[in-house]
């Protein structure tokens, strides 16, 4: 995945060690992008929050598979890589899913989202068996 384009950082915080990111994503789509974004599931809005989490550079992970297990907003985790204008590896969602249309998220309930994903990078069990580099 690459880097995130228009993003606008909200809110920048922290939760035990961990720093997040709330932002705003512009969307400027073309008819195409459209219908293959609704074909996907995701909603067109023309903005939405976006929340990430910084994976710290001692336990960041190589196999960025194992992120998938990570549950959050929408499911799992919707993307991992580099966050524009920010250094290091992020991990994170996007509130753009069909129901978000009806219930736009604001910022706490992002804020939430992140400490959330938080809890289970810290979560023993699942950080020995998950994320850990031999």
């Amino acid at each position: 995945m690459g880097l995130v384009i228009n993003y606008k950082l909200e809110t920048e915080g922290s939760f035990r060690g961990y720093t997040y990111n709330v932002g705003t994503f512009q969307g400027d789509y073309s008819q195409e992008e459209i219908d293959i974004i609704k074909l996907c599931g995701l909603s067109t809005l023309t903005s939405w929050l976006v929340g990430f989490v910084k994976i710290p550079e001692a336990t960041c992970y190589r196999d960025l598979e194992k992120y998938n297990n990570i549950i959050c907003h929408g499911g799992t985790i919707s993307y991992k890589g580099q966050v524009e204008s920010q250094s290091g590896f992020w991990i994170g969602f996007y509130c753009n899913h069909l129901q978000d249309r009806a219930n736009k998220k604001d910022e706490k309930f992002v804020i939430s989202e992140c400490e959330m994903i938080i809890m289970q990078l810290l979560d023993k069990d699942n950080f020995d068996n998950l994320y850990r580099i031999n």
